[in-house]
């Protein structure tokens, strides 16, 4: 489960397939364009919806949450599910990115 959250915690770092990728066209699901967060990209995850891109990042079974915090730890951009509090296991991989500009705390939860 670990290992799961690592590689799923690397789709903020990849630009996907397509490079400039849609919704509707979507290969390999990446966050990331010139090394930055891309915002047309998180917005299209609402598109995509929450089970293809679970696919999309290799986490079949489990559930997840995507979120971006500032400095602050604000939160500035959260996609999925809240881990239940009868979750069992729960994973958190933290990243550093650059998003607006800014440096920013980059969050993968997964959890059965």
């Amino acid at each position: 489960m670990i290992e799961k959250a690592y590689i799923a915690s690397e789709v903020w770092f990849r630009e996907g397939i397509p490079k400039y990728w849609n919704s509707t066209n979507v290969i390999d699901l990446g966050l990331s364009n010139d090394h930055r967060i891309n915002q047309t990209k998180l917005n299209a995850l609402q598109d995509i919806g929450y089970d293809r891109v679970a696919y999309l990042i290799g986490l079949g079974i489990y559930d997840y949450n995507l979120t971006i915090y500032n400095s602050t730890n604000d939160i500035l951009f959260t996609f999925g599910k809240t881990p239940p509090n009868t979750a069992k296991n729960i994973i958190k991989a933290k990243r550093i990115g650059i998003y607006n500009g800014s440096i920013v705390s980059l969050e993968v939860v997964i959890w059965d």
